[in-house]
């Protein structure tokens, strides 16, 4: 979902100068868009990528409570939300896209552990065909004119120092 600019700031709580210097960054073109009218629009997952969300602020309204007869304490005042399902629609928008991202990140997680698994098992097989081919070099047996001793042919090298 994308929201207009002066929007992306107060969810952000960075001035809109800020978040339009975001939208002029070469990686954000294809998150960045002009409404109908000419104004830009910046995607609300590139845009919490960078600057996350602050929590909404509410308007409290005072309420007055009426002072109980058995007391002379001043009258007090609570404060209680305005409204409380009344909650920034774009919140719900990112939540809702933010779960979306982590059902393809679960998808894709669950795609490279079968990866894994089927290179495990690969892995396995060559390492079992290794070792019977070593098994089996083992098990036959080299001539004996094969089996010359080639550390005598072979001369030592003079080294001008002498350890």
């Amino acid at each position: 979902m994308k929201v207009l600019l002066q929007e992306a700031a107060t969810l952000t709580g960075k001035s809109e100068a800020t978040v339009r210097r975001l939208a002029k960054k070469p990686n954000a073109s294809q998150h960045v868009s002009k409404d109908g009218e000419g104004r830009l629009l910046i995607g609300l997952d590139f845009l919490h990528k960078y600057y996350p969300p602050i929590a909404p602020k509410i308007p409290l309204q005072p309420v007055a409570i009426e002072p109980s007869t058995t007391t002379h304490q001043p009258e007090e005042v609570k404060q209680q939300p305005a409204d409380t399902e009344a909650l920034h629609p774009a919140y719900a928008i990112a939540l809702a896209a933010k779960d979306e991202t982590i059902q393809e990140l679960k998808r894709q997680l669950n795609k490279k552990d079968e990866q894994i698994a089927s290179f495990q098992e690969l892995l396995k097989r060559d390492q079992d065909l290794a070792a019977g081919k070593l098994l089996s070099q083992q098990v036959q047996k080299v001539p004996e004119s094969d089996k010359t001793d080639k550390t005598d042919t072979i001369k030592k090298k003079k080294r001008w120092w002498q350890f």
